[in-house]
C-alpha cells in the first residue's frame, strides 16, 4: 500500500486561505482597471500640484517666500510622478502578450506589478488630498543687500571708491555726499558700494537703496524702505503716509543701517520718510548723489567728495576696452588717432564709452579722421552724444534756479575749450548784457555775477581752477552750443569758432540769423564783406592778428551791444561805421596800437563798459568825448596812452589832469582804472570822494620830483583792487604823514595785488603792514630796496606784539631785479596762503622766511637760480629738504607775463 498523507485545515484558515488567494488573483484579474485608476489619479494630481504652483508664483512675486510644507509636498509629487511614469512603462511591456500560456509563465511578474499599480493609486490619492493648503507662502524675510546689475569695478574711481568706504567706517560720520557733474560715474560709484555692503563686516541691520531724482515720490519711497525692512503685508500699506513714518521710524531708531539715495536735486528730507537722522551716538549712515554741490549743504553732509572726471590714463584705459583691441589693433595709424578722439571726452565717462563704443567697428584711419572732425565741430552730431549724452547733461541746465543763470552759463560757451574765464571780466559783460538786476556800486554788481557763477560751479556745469577763475569742460561746453542751437534743431543762434585755427571769418550767409558771435583766439589778419546780421548782439573777436578791418563790415550790425576788438596788436585803424554801432553798451579795444580816438566816438551814447587799457599806442582822445558817456558804468584806461607821443589836443595830455576833469562829469560811474601821471593830476583825483570811490585798478607813474608819497591817502579807497607805482625814480619812501593814527582795518581793505616798478631809490616797503589782503606782490627793478618789511619798524608802526602776522592773505611773491634785497621779513612767517614764489636776480637774498611752521600745503612752485638756491640759508636741514621739491629752475623772464596772468 502506498504511504497516506493526511492534512488537517481548520475553517478559518481555510478561508483565510480563499481570501488571499481571491485577492491576489484580483491584482491580475483587475489589471487594466487599475492601470486606469492609476493613470487617472495621476493627472489629477498633477493638475492641483499646477494649481499649487501657480499660488506659489504669484505669491513670490509679491515677494513672499514658499512655505517649506508647500515645497516638500511639490518635491514629494515630483517624486512619485516619476515613479508612477516608470511603473505604468513596466506595466506596458507586460501586457503586450495576452496568451494563457504566457499568462502562466509570466504569472509572478504579473502579479507583482498588479500589485504595485493597486498599491500606487492610494498613495496618489493620499498625496493629492495632503496638499490642501490655507497658505502656500509667507513674508519673505529680504536679503541684507539687492546687489545691483554692474560691471567690474569702474575705471578710475577706485580712488573715491576708497574715500567713501573709509568714511563709512569713520564713527562721526553720519552723512556723505558725493556729487558731479553728469555722466561722471555717481550712480555707478554708489551701485559698486551698494554691492560691496553684502560682504562687508560693518554689520548694518540694513542696508537700502532708493532712487530720488526730481520731484521724488514719498509714497513709493516709503514702499522701497517698508519692503526692505520688512513692512510690506497688505495691512501695512493701507496705511498713511504718517502712519509708515513712524513705523519705518520705529523699526529703524534702535537698528544700524545704511540708506544709499541716488540722483537727489534738492533737500531730501529723510524724517519725511521715517529715517531717522544719523547722530554721532549711533553708527548708521546716509549716502546719497547729487549734481549739485550746494545739495551736499542742504543734507548736512559731514563729508562731501567731489567725483571728478577720469585722468588721462583711466580715460585710454576706459576708451580702449570699449572700442577693443582689435578695433584699436588693426591699422598702426589707428592708436594715435584714438587718443585724439578719448581726450576730446575730457575724460568723462559718459562720453568715453559713448564714442568708443561708437567706433569699436571702425577700422581706417579715414574713419577715426572723420570721427575727430565731427566731434570737434558739432559733436552732437556724433553717434550717441546727441540723443544720450547731451540730453543727460542737459538736465543740469534744466535745473538751474531761473533764465538769467541759463543765460549766463549759454554765455560761456563764447571762450574756447579749456580757456581760463576771469569772473572780474564776467562782471562787465553781464552788466552790457543785461543779465544783472540793479546794483549800487561795482562791488555789489560783482557779488551778484559771483553768485551766478558760483551757482553754476555748484551745479558742475562750470569748474573752478582757482579764485578767481572758472572753465568750462569740454563735452559741457558742446552741449552748451548744442542748447543754444536749440537742441540741435536751428543752428544758427549761436556761430562759435574760437580757438579754431582759422585764418579768415565764416562766409558771409553764417552770420544772417546768428546772436552771438565769437571768433576769439584765432589767426585771423583782415574782416572783410558785408555780413548781414541784424539780430547779432555779441561779437567777440578778441585775440586775433587784425590788421584791417573793411569799410561795410559792420554796417548792418545794428543790434550789436558787445563787442570785443582786443589784443589785437597789429590793429591801427577803425572803420568809421563801428561809431554808428549806436546800441553798443560794451566795447574793448585793450591791448590795441589804435592810434586815434575819432570826435565821432562820442556818439555811442549807450556805453556801459568802455576798456582803453594797455593801449600804449593811443596819442589821442580828443576833449569833451569821455565826458559825453553819461551811462558809462566800467571805465579801464590803466596803462593807456603812449607818453612820448600825446597831442595838446588829446585828453591824455598833461598827465591825464583833462582826464580827471571829465571824469568827474560822469555821475553813474562804478568802476574805474586809470593811470595818473603827475602830481597835479593825483591831486585833482584825490579832491573826488566818488572818483576814489570807484576806483579799481590804479597806476602812478609821475613821481619823477617827488622824493616821497603819503601812501596813506591812497589807504581808504574802498574798491581799490590793484595798485601799480611804477618809473617814479626819485621816490625814496611811501611813507606816513607825521601825527597820523592809522587804524589798520580800514586801510586798504580790498587791495589785492600791487606792483612796484623802477623805484631805484626805495629801501623797504614796510608799509604794506597796512594792507591785510594783499594776494600777490611784484616788486621790480628797485635797485636800492634791502628789505620788503624792516620787521620791528612794521612791528612798531602797526603797534602789535610777537603775534604780528603780515601776508596772511599772500598766494603769490614775485622779486625781480632787486640788487640790494636782503631781507622779505626778518623772522619766519606761517604763509598760510601762499602757492609761488618767482625770484630772478636777487643775489643778496640768502634767507627766505620759511621755517617748520610755514605751510606747506598750497605751495606748488618757488623759482629762481638753481645758483641763487643752493646759496641760501636755513634753519636747519630738514626745512631745506621739505622745501627743495617745490624748488624749480627756468630761464629768467620778465614779470610782464605774470601781471597778463594774474590781472
Amino acid at each position: 500500500m502506498g504511504n497516506v498523507v493526511s492534512l488537517s485545515i481548520s475553517a478559518d484558515n481555510l478561508n483565510q486561505c480563499w481570501n488571499s488567494t481571491c485577492g491576489n488573483v484580483q491584482y491580475v484579474y483587475d489589471f487594466e482597471k487599475n492601470l486606469s485608476d492609476l493613470s487617472e489619479a495621476l493627472e489629477e494630481l498633477k493638475q492641483h500640484r499646477n494649481d499649487v504652483n501657480t499660488k506659489v508664483e504669484l505669491a513670490e512675486r509679491r515677494y513672499m517666500k514658499r512655505t517649506e510644507t508647500v515645497q516638500g509636498w511639490l518635491t514629494r509629487v515630483s517624486d512619485i510622478e516619476d515613479e508612477v511614469n516608470g511603473l505604468l512603462s513596466d506595466c506596458s511591456k507586460g501586457t503586450q502578450s495576452r496568451c494563457w500560456g504566457c499568462f502562466y509563465r509570466n504569472c509572478g511578474s504579473r502579479y507583482n506589478l498588479g500589485k504595485k499599480v493597486f498599491e500606487k493609486i492610494d498613495e496618489v490619492r493620499s498625496l493629492k488630498t495632503s496638499g490642501q493648503f490655507d497658505e502656500v507662502a509667507t513674508k519673505q524675510v529680504p536679503p541684507l543687500v539687492d546687489v545691483r546689475p554692474t560691471g567690474s569695478r569702474p575705471v578710475g574711481l577706485q580712488a573715491t571708491f576708497g574715500r567713501v568706504w573709509s568714511c563709512l567706517e569713520k564713527e562721526h560720520v553720519g552723512i556723505i555726499g558725493l556729487y558731479g557733474m553728469g555722466g561722471v560715474g555717481k550712480t555707478t560709484l554708489l551701485d559698486q558700494i551698494n554691492n560691496a555692503l553684502s560682504g562687508s563686516t560693518f554689520g548694518f541691520d540694513h542696508v537700502i537703496y532708493a532712487v530720488v531724482s526730481r520731484n521724488p515720490s514719498i509714497e513709493q519711497i516709503q514702499a522701497e524702505i517698508g519692503r526692505k525692512i520688512g513692512l510690506s503685508d497688505d495691512l501695512w500699506k493701507e496705511k498713511s503716509q504718517e502712519e509708515k513714518r513712524i513705523d519705518i521710524c520705529n523699526s529703524l531708531r534702535s537698528k544700524k543701517f545704511v540708506l544709499l539715495l541716488d540722483d537727489v536735486w534738492e533737500r531730501f528730507d529723510v524724517q519725511k520718510v521715517g529715517i531717522p537722522v544719523p547722530d554721532e551716538h549711533d553708527e548708521s549712515k546716509i549716502l546719497f548723489t547729487t549734481r549739485l554741490e550746494m545739495v551736499c549743504g542742504y543734507m548736512d553732509a559731514q563729508e562731501k567728495i567731489r567725483v571728478e572726471c577720469l585722468g588721462w590714463d583711466d580715460a585710454w584705459d576706459l576708451f580702449k576696452k570699449k572700442v577693443g583691441e582689435d578695433t584699436i589693433n588693426s591699422d598702426a595709424k589707428i592708436p594715435r588717432l584714438a587718443e585724439v578722439l578719448a581726450k576730446e571726452c575730457g575724460g568723462l565717462p559718459l562720453a568715453l564709452i559713448t564714442i568708443g563704443r561708437a567706433m569699436s567697428c571702425k577700422r581706417t584711419p579715414e574713419e577715426w579722421n572723420y570721427a575727430i572732425d565731427v566731434v570737434r565741430r558739432t559733436a552732437a552730431q556724433f553717434s550717441g552724444i546727441g540723443d544720450e549724452v547731451f540730453p543727460r547733461l542737459k538736465l543740469s541746465y534744466d535745473n538751474l534756479p531761473g533764465p538769467c543763470y541759463k543765460s549766463c552759463f549759454l554765455y560761456c560757451s563764447l571762450f574756447p575749450e579749456d580757456f581760463p574765464i576771469n569772473k572780474n571780466e564776467l562782471v562787465d559783460y553781464f552788466i552790457s548784457e543785461g543779465f544783472l538786476e540793479d546794483f549800487d556800486d561795482i562791488n555789489d554788481a560783482q557779488n551778484q555775477v559771483y553768485h551766478l557763477v558760483g551757482t553754476l560751479v555748484n551745479a558742475c556745469l562750470l569748474e573752478e581752477v582757482e579764485k578767481y577763475i572758472v572753465r568750462m569742460h569740454d563735452m559741457i561746453r558742446d552741449m552748451a552750443l548744442w542748447i543754444a542751437s536749440d537742441c540741435g534743431m536751428v543752428k544758427d543762434k549761436y556761430l562759435v569758432h574760437a580757438r579754431s585755427k582759422l585764418s579768415e571769418a565764416p562766409v558771409d550767409k553764417k552770420w544772417q540769423s546768428v546772436e552771438r558771435v565769437s571768433l576769439m583766439d584765432n589767426s585771423i589778419e583782415k574782416l572783410t564783406g558785408k555780413p548781414s546780421c541784424p539780430n547779432l548782439l555779441t561779437l567777440f573777436l578778441n585775440r586775433n592778428q587784425l590788421k584791417m578791418i573793411s569799410d561795410g563790415f559792420f554796417e548792418s550790425m545794428h543790434a550789436l551791444r558787445v563787442l570785443n576788438l582786443s589784443r589785437n596788436n597789429n590793429l591801427t585803424d577803425l572803420p568809421s561805421e563801428i561809431f554808428d554801432l549806436v546800441k553798443l553798451e560794451y566795447l574793448d579795444l585793450s591791448e590795441t596800437s589804435i592810434k586815434t580816438l575819432p570826435d565821432s566816438f562820442k556818439q555811442l551814447k549807450l556805453l556801459k563798459c568802455l576798456n582803453l587799457s594797455y593801449m600804449k599806442k593811443l596819442e589821442k582822445i580828443p576833449k569833451n568825448v569821455i565826458r559825453s558817456f553819461s551811462m558809462l558804468l566800467v571805465l579801464r584806461m590803466f596803462a593807456c596812452g603812449s607818453s612820448d607821443q600825446l597831442v595838446e589836443e588829446s585828453v591824455l595830455s598833461g598827465g591825464n589832469e583833462d582826464l580827471v576833469e571829465e571824469l568827474g562829469f560822469l555821475e553813474d560811474l562804478k568802476s574805474l582804472s586809470i593811470t595818473l601821471s603827475s602830481v597835479n593830476a593825483l591831486q585833482k583825483f584825490l579832491k573826488s570822494d566818488r572818483l576814489q570811490g570807484c576806483t579799481r585798478e590804479l597806476t602812478l607813474q609821475f613821481c619823477q620830483h617827488s622824493v616821497s608819497l603819503d601812501i596813506l591817502s591812497l589807504g581808504t579807497m574802498k574798491a581799490l583792487d590793484t595798485l601799480d607805482i611804477s618809473n617814479c625814480r626819485k621816490l625814496e619812501k611811501l611813507m606816513l604823514r607825521e601825527g597820523q593814527e592809522i587804524i589798520g582795518h580800514e586801510c586798504f581793505q580790498n587791495l589785492r595785488i600791487l606792483n612796484i616798478k623802477d623805484c631805484s631809490r626805495l629801501e623797504d616797503l614796510t608799509w604794506l603792514v597796512y594792507v591785510p589782503n594783499l594776494e600777490i606782490l611784484m616788486v621790480q627793478k628797485c635797485n636800492r630796496l634791502e628789505a620788503i618789511i624792516q620787521s620791528q619798524e612794521g612791528r612798531r608802526a602797526f603797534q602789535v606784539g610777537e603775534n604780528f602776522n603780515p601776508f596772511s592773505s599772500l598766494t603769490t611773491l614775485v622779486l625781480w631785479n632787486l640788487p640790494e634785497l636782503k631781507s622779505i621779513f626778518g623772522s619766519a612767517l606761517p604763509f598760510p596762503c601762499l602757492r609761488e614764489i618767482r625770484v630772478n636776480y636777487c643775489p643778496k637774498l640768502k634767507k627766505l622766511p620759511f621755517n617748520s611752521q610755514t605751510s606747506k600745503s598750497r605751495i606748488y612752485e618757488i623759482e629762481g637760480a638753481e645758483e641763487w638756491w643752493n646759496a641760501l640759508e636755513w634753519d636747519d636741514e630738514d626745512t631745506r629738504t621739505t622745501f627743495l621739491p617745490f624748488f624749480k629752475t627756468r630761464e629768467a623772464k620778465g614779470p610782464t607775463r605774470w601781471r597778463r596772468r594774474i590781472g
